[in-house]
């Protein structure tokens, strides 16, 4: 199968029952990969926004989807309404939009969100004075949360130095846990994939003071960790436009068995997949990217921005049918033909 978003395609026939032995019938099946990160947020339980003026919006930093092209940064200019926010939970906390202005669309599991007097759902055609946009927001909506799998292979290091990675080179590596403070820095090169083996309960990454994790220009960091995880001080520092250079992957399985806190007023840009931990956001900056936690609480005045073109990620991740045509003419099927001679 490809890698990526890239569709395949593949014909099936089916032979008619034996009364009806001269009828074979085929189909063309176009299969894609399906996304973790299909949307801005999503919570099993309850996303809560605490901040007075934090907002959501999206943006697409692969608009053309060729990634031989530079990619796009946020700014106003690109700036669209697909910043969606959901929640699978049923309850009516599932959705504590408060304060907050989601430029998107809002779905929970069952009831109402809850809106303040300064919050809103909108979009680019709301009408001027509308609060919330009634065809912003759904109470169906379902989704499959999987577990997340770390590699069970890689060099094991006893602790990391200041530069982990070769650059232009795919390395993957297993350590306890890292822990980084002061005026500590830890440089990214290359492709890095990292495997945190801190049991749950425990720190596997922690980041404090001034020390920083920075990702190189053109490198990107793959972490996986089933303990907790603390992001403060510098924070994470990405030199790349792009959020997929950072994928944080949580691998707790144990719904609220994992604390993942992110803190800061510079700019985040990552995708975190954490289906059973409990993810804080606290500060000022900009959020790029996308996360899928048990439950997400925004504090601060933070902006969020999902990045459109994480919903054609899809590494390692199960195919969904596009779309699928019957081939019911001979010009049709003789581009196929080949595949079941013999059949």
């Amino acid at each position: 199968p490809p890698s990526g978003g890239t569709p395949k395609v593949i014909a099936l026939a089916s032979v008619n029952p034996p009364q009806r032995p001269s009828l074979t019938r085929m189909l063309e099946v176009t299969l894609r990969r399906r996304s973790y990160f299909v949307n801005g947020m999503v919570a099993r339980d309850a996303i809560t926004f605490n901040g007075t003026n934090t907002s959501v919006d999206s943006w697409n930093s692969d608009p053309d989807g060729d990634p031989a092209t530079a990619p796009v940064d946020y700014s106003a200019a690109v700036r669209r309404d697909q910043g969606t926010v959901a929640s699978t939970s049923v309850a009516n906390t599932a959705m504590l939009v408060n304060q907050a202005d989601i430029w998107g669309y809002v779905y929970t599991g069952g009831a109402s969100p809850q809106v303040g007097v300064n919050g809103s759902i909108r979009g680019a055609s709301t009408p001027a004075d509308v609060q919330i946009d009634s065809s912003r927001v759904a109470t169906d909506f379902v989704a499959e949360l999987p577990l997340a799998q770390a590699p069970d292979d890689g060099t094991f290091i006893t602790s990391v130095g200041s530069v982990l990675g070769t650059a232009g080179t795919a390395t993957r590596w297993r350590t306890q846990s890292i822990a980084l403070n002061g005026n500590q820095k830890l440089t990214i090169q290359g492709d890095v994939t990292l495997v945190l083996t801190a049991a749950s309960g425990t720190s596997a990454l922690s980041v404090t003071g001034n020390a920083q994790i920075l990702i190189a220009a053109g490198a990107s960091l793959t972490l996986y960790a089933e303990g907790d995880v603390k992001i403060a001080g510098n924070g994470i520092g990405n030199a790349n436009i792009q959020p997929l250079t950072f994928l944080l992957w949580g691998t707790n399985t144990k719904p609220g068995g994992q604390d993942i806190q992110i803190a800061g007023n510079g700019a985040l840009r990552a995708a975190v997949y954490a289906p059973n931990a409990s993810v804080k956001i606290n500060g000022n900056g900009d959020v790029m990217g996308s996360i899928v936690a048990n439950d997400i609480t925004l504090v601060g005045n933070a902006a969020f921005h999902y990045d459109e073109a994480l919903a054609t990620y899809g590494n390692n991740t199960p195919f969904g049918i596009t779309k699928w045509r019957e081939l019911d003419t001979a010009e049709g099927r003789s581009a196929y033909a080949h595949l079941f001679s013999g059949w």
